[in-house]
Formats: structure tokens, C-alpha cells, sequence
């Protein structure tokens, strides 16, 4: 059996996007603190994430005509909305949760409210 290692680096491949997902906060507006359970539930039903890196085959032969990520009005670094049902984890070295999703399930871009 082959030794288990970590993974050092993630591509989407195909039309595949991967996306950055929002963090559910851990403490309210107001300074209390918010338990892990409903910071889990929070994270569950959040759908928002920021683009870190499309795969090869994005947007392509779309018969609407829309060839690339910007035709489609994303780039990345956008912050982006899709649905709840529709990624995967994946892995990664780093503290962040990464997930892949579909092309077509981008729904839009978000505009996030600056932090005070």
C-alpha cells in the first residue's frame, strides 16, 4: 500500500472552478460569541466563496457563445454566489476551505460589505 501524503497543491481540472468559501464569524456584531454548532450550521447554508482559479475547459463551448470567464462576467477574485448543493471539499495545506464547483452553477457576483 502506497505511503499517504499531503497535498501540496490543487488545479480544477475540466470546467471545474475552485472557490475560497466565507467562513461562518465566530463571534456576532455585538462581541458574543457564536458556538460551533451553529457556526457549522451558518457555514452549511452559506453559499458565498471568492474564485481562486478556473479549470482549462470553463465556459467553453457554451452554445450561447460564451467562451471564457469574462464573457460569463467573473474573474478571479470575485466574490461569487452558488448553490449550497452544489460543490465538493477539497483538500489543501493551507487554513482555508476550499471547495470545487461547476461553471454553470455560478449564479452571480456578491459585493461584500466593508468591515468597520
Amino acid at each position: 500500500m502506497a505511503e499517504r501524503k499531503s497535498v501540496k497543491a490543487f488545479k480544477p481540472a475540466g470546467y471545474h472552478v475552485l472557490v475560497d468559501m466565507m467562513e461562518a464569524k465566530d463571534t456576532s456584531t455585538g462581541g458574543v460569541y457564536i458556538g460551533e454548532s451553529v457556526r457549522n450550521r451558518e457555514q452549511m447554508a452559506m453559499t458565498v466563496g471568492q474564485i481562486v482559479s478556473f479549470g482549462p475547459g470553463c465556459f467553453k463551448n457554451m452554445s450561447s457563445g460564451i467562451n471564457s470567464p469574462e464573457d460569463w462576467g467573473v474573474k478571479v477574485g470575485d466574490w461569487i454566489r452558488f448553490p449550497s448543493q452544489c460543490y465538493t471539499k477539497t483538500p489543501t495545506t493551507e487554513n482555508k476551505s476550499l471547495v470545487t464547483i461547476l461553471d454553470h452553477d455560478i449564479k452571480g457576483t456578491v459585493e461584500l460589505e466593508e468591515d468597520e
